[in-house]
């Protein structure tokens, strides 16, 4: 477990980290996830706007925020490398699982940020994680990166 405040992540009014900033846990996870990328597919506004100040804290690069899911696959499309995504399960009426294949033939890792009972979701998709709204976006930052980067040096429990 990473040991700093979620508020640390998502708050605007959150004061930075006290400690040597090259050893506290948020600059080692930041430096763990500089440049990495990552599609956005989430149509409720507030929530992708948590969402994106997650990652520009942790210096990744957010692509969209698609707010359905033709504007997802133009995105997926045209966007270049994709070290990740997070995908709302029902994009205005219309299910994600579509993109979700498309990811996974690019052997893009995602996670699925959702309200839904995860028994909506097909049983293809049982292996992928699941971040339930309200998102923490802690959670949503370890399910989505912390296996490809392994433990980035942080403290654990």
């Amino acid at each position: 477990m990473i040991l700093f405040e979620t508020s640390q992540l998502v708050g605007r009014r959150a004061s930075p980290p006290v400690g040597n900033r090259a050893t506290d846990p948020l600059s080692q996870l930041r430096r763990a996830l500089v440049g990495r990328r990552v599609l956005v597919v989430e149509d409720e506004f507030l929530t992708a706007d948590d969402i994106a100040l997650v990652f520009a804290r942790l210096a990744v690069e957010y692509i969209g925020p698609a707010q359905s899911l033709q504007r997802a696959m133009e995105l997926l499309e045209s966007c270049g490398r994709l070290d990740g995504a997070v995908l709302d399960i029902n994009m205005q009426g219309e299910m994600v699982f579509p993109l979700a294949d498309a990811l996974r033939k690019r052997g893009v890792p995602f996670v699925f940020a959702t309200g839904y009972n995860p028994d909506v979701i097909p049983e293809r998709y049982r292996d992928v994680p699941i971040c339930l709204k309200p998102i923490d976006p802690l959670k949503l930052v370890q399910a989505l990166f912390l296996d490809s980067v392994g433990n980035p040096g942080l403290p654990t429990k």
